[in-house]
């Protein structure tokens, strides 16, 4: 399949965005040190959720600050134990301590997989986790990992933390709205979301 690629359309539509946050939103958090950005979407930008798997990845702007994906290459962030060490920002949320999000890891790569369900995973730093098991309104203080959508029945987002659930908060690569934005890990749209994996992975050959 070929890799999806901007039009003038949305490369224009993504610059708007960018200048609206820049108004409305705080400074955009940057990765942990030793980490790096493999998904960014902004919302607005939503798509068929296998394309969120290779976007705009020869785009030199897009992977600077705007949207894009290789999270093809997740595969590559697997250690020698097994595990895949992987985390979910959202960089634009006000008052929310640095890094605003979840790291962890798990051995079942959620891209790739073909059934919901996560497998070994393990919390490096997790500070949301609401709605992770049973959905919306539920908080039993424990986050579980990312499963595949389409793999847990839905096709809403690429991957999404409320396991073996049909709700979809923690979205990654989100295929359409919810709230305004894109669901986050509460009871809130995030306005922009980024799957990062530690530096560490192996780069495209």
């Amino acid at each position: 399949m070929d890799t999806p690629n901007r039009t003038e359309r949305q490369a224009g539509d993504e610059k708007e965005q960018k200048k609206n946050f820049a108004t409305q939103a705080p400074p955009p958090q940057a990765p942990p040190a030793g980490w790096k950005v493999l998904l960014r979407q902004t919302t607005g930008n939503y798509m068929p959720v296998e394309d969120w798997v290779n976007y705009n990845a020869d785009d030199a702007e897009a992977r600077e600050d705007g949207d894009f994906s290789i999270l093809n290459e997740l595969e590559g962030c697997r250690d020698s134990a097994g595990k895949i060490s992987m985390g979910i920002m959202w960089p634009y949320r006000a008052g929310c301590d640095f890094p605003c999000g979840n790291l962890w890891s798990q051995t079942n790569n959620p891209v790739t997989a073909t059934t919901g369900g996560v497998e070994g995973y393990e919390d490096i730093s997790i500070k949301f986790t609401a709605n992770a098991n049973q959905g919306w309104g539920t908080d039993d203080g424990a986050f579980y990992g990312l499963e595949n959508g389409p793999g847990s029945g839905h096709t809403l987002s690429l991957l999404e933390g409320s396991i073996d659930h049909g709700h979809w908060f923690y979205a990654v690569g989100s295929s359409e709205e919810w709230s305004g934005g894109m669901p986050g890990g509460g009871d809130w749209a995030e306005t922009r979301v980024e799957e990062i994996g530690r530096a560490s992975c192996r780069e495209r050959v």
